[in-house]
């Protein structure tokens, strides 16, 4: 055990501390009048980050991903087809409304003519619906690339025919669903289906789940479209004022609002887990123990995460976008950019989780530093291409549709598990720490540069989404071509061999 939280902790310094460092880096050379009280607000958030980030990593090991892979056991053990889809749905519904990133994308972009909660179910809707899409492609044997060729296919059809202000916003859900409660639960589900479904392909099978549910919120917002308005709520930046102590004081007064949150958020997965195990089999008490240990480790975990993220980060972000964004060389965002995306994606919990489970289900054969290499390198060139399309006012769709088309493309070429594991990677990128600090960067770059805040400040999470699946799926591109070379190789000493064979049989 002692190891184990070793490990941890250790983990949790790599993941936070370089973001920690460029921030301050960026208040000391280039945003020197920031007030010192959200300066301290930073400093305690990268407190609460970090314990946050230790409480989550462990839960998720011993509640969240246990209690998925339970359940997708049991689903695969269900003779009714009907009744295992049904159930699909559910969870897909009941993990997006319990997706705190969610929530906060909705705040910001709902309006008086939608309420909050319907564009989370709505959202909730597209992601029950795809992952039924994801439990019948393993039931039918379907390869992945035919169903996200298909599918994006017919979303960039439909961007025809959408107001441009819902398309950011709907690619913006999209990334938004995948965060620190729908990743671990969705993961281990899909694991829990592949190592039962009687295919052959369990490695493979495992992933793309993510990826496949991550198409479900841009169709249905996009649909929504067609009936609503959406609007961008401003929101102002406000400093608390008074020093360290007071700082510290507001993080406490806020902790208790997070705290009801997250446990609205996460009741609905126990209760239906509960009445589902209850009906369906049996645990024993010491494993029930541990996953309530678990559970409540993730609660306090996501509580203090959010409460630090929030609360330290976003008003951070913006202010650091409204002031870099007013400099007369702000182009040099676009390299402040890059190197952010190279250290935030360290700090999203999701992509650990991922990182871990690829590892773990492919034995090795693809290493935890290979997809966190190419992981901030995707993330890197999002945030760099998202500056550029925030400073330039460029449309959207001009890089979505080329990413997109390129990595279903690359989908063809490269081997299965890659591209299933890329657009999990996608989904997993855009997580908390996206959308508390760079959504926010955007914003503020968006204001100081006067762009239209629904068509350039928003938007940041669906590029985010797209870049890391073409640097996973170049990583098996590189790995099939090398896979190529020595099987040639191979072939070629086989032949010498045979070769020296006969030479010697003649001579003698």
């Amino acid at each position: 055990m002692k190891s184990v939280i070793a490990e941890k902790i250790k983990e949790t310094l790599v993941s936070v501390l370089p973001i920690t460092a460029i921030v301050v880096l960026l208040k000391v050379f280039f945003v020197k009048e920031m007030p010192m009280d959200m300066f301290y607000a930073l400093l305690i958030g990268v407190f609460f980050l970090c314990v946050g980030f230790f409480l989550f990593s462990l839960g998720t090991d011993m509640g969240m991903l246990p209690m998925g892979e339970m359940l997708g056991e049991g689903i695969t053990k269900i003779n009714k087809r009907t009744l295992a889809i049904l159930i699909c749905f559910l969870i897909g519904i009941l993990v997006t409304v319990a997706e705190l990133d969610l929530h906060v994308l909705a705040m910001q972009v709902t309006s008086s003519s939608i309420e909050v909660f319907t564009f989370v179910f709505v959202v909730g809707f597209g992601v029950g619906m795809f992952l039924v899409m994801a439990l019948l492609k393993l039931v039918f044997k379907l390869k992945i690339k035919y169903i996200l060729s298909i599918s994006y296919g017919l979303i960039f059809l439909l961007t025809i025919f959408a107001n441009k202000n819902f398309i950011p916003i709907a690619f913006d859900a999209s990334g938004a669903t995948t965060g620190p409660i729908t990743v671990p639960f969705i993961m281990a589900l899909g694991a829990g289906l592949a190592s039962i479904s009687g295919s052959k392909n369990t490695e493979e099978d495992s992933f793309g789940l993510i990826g496949i549910c991550s198409i479900g919120p841009i169709f249905s917002v996009l649909l929504l479209g067609f009936f609503y308005d959406f609007g961008y709520t401003e929101d102002v930046v406000q400093t608390i004022g008074g020093g360290f102590w007071s700082v510290l004081g507001s993080f406490f007064m806020k902790l208790p609002s997070y705290m009801l949150e997250v446990f609205i958020s996460l009741i609905p997965i126990l209760v239906f887990f509960t009445v589902y195990q209850l009906i369906k089999r049996k645990i024993t008490k010491r494993r029930i123990v541990k996953l309530i240990v678990g559970i409540l480790y993730t609660y306090f975990g996501i509580v203090l995460f959010l409460t630090g993220a929030n609360a330290g980060f976003v008003p951070a972000g913006r202010f650091f976008g409204e002031s870099l964004g007013a400099i007369d060389y702000n182009w040099i965002l676009i390299i402040i950019g890059f190197i952010i995306g190279l250290a935030i994606i360290l700090a999203e919990p999701a992509v650990h989780i991922l990182n871990n489970q690829v590892e773990e289900i492919t034995g090795g054969a693809i290493p935890k530093k290979t997809m966190f290499i190419s992981l901030a390198l995707g993330e890197g060139i999002s945030v760099a291409l998202n500056m550029v399309r925030v400073l330039y006012h460029i449309n959207i769709l001009y890089f979505l549709i080329p990413g997109f088309g390129l990595a279903i493309i690359l989908g063809f070429f490269v081997p299965n598990i890659f591209t299933s594991i890329a657009f999990d990677s996608g989904g997993v990128a855009a997580g908390t720490m996206s959308g508390a600090f760079i959504v926010p960067f955007s914003i503020g770059v968006c204001t100081a540069v006067g762009g239209n805040m629904m068509q350039d400040g928003l938007g940041a999470i669906g590029i985010i989404a797209m870049t890391p699946i073409l640097t996973i799926q170049l990583v098996g591109l590189i790995y099939k071509l090398k896979s190529r070379t020595k099987k040639i190789k191979h072939r070629k000493k086989s032949k010498h061999n045979k070769l020296d064979e006969q030479i010697i049989e003649i001579g003698d």
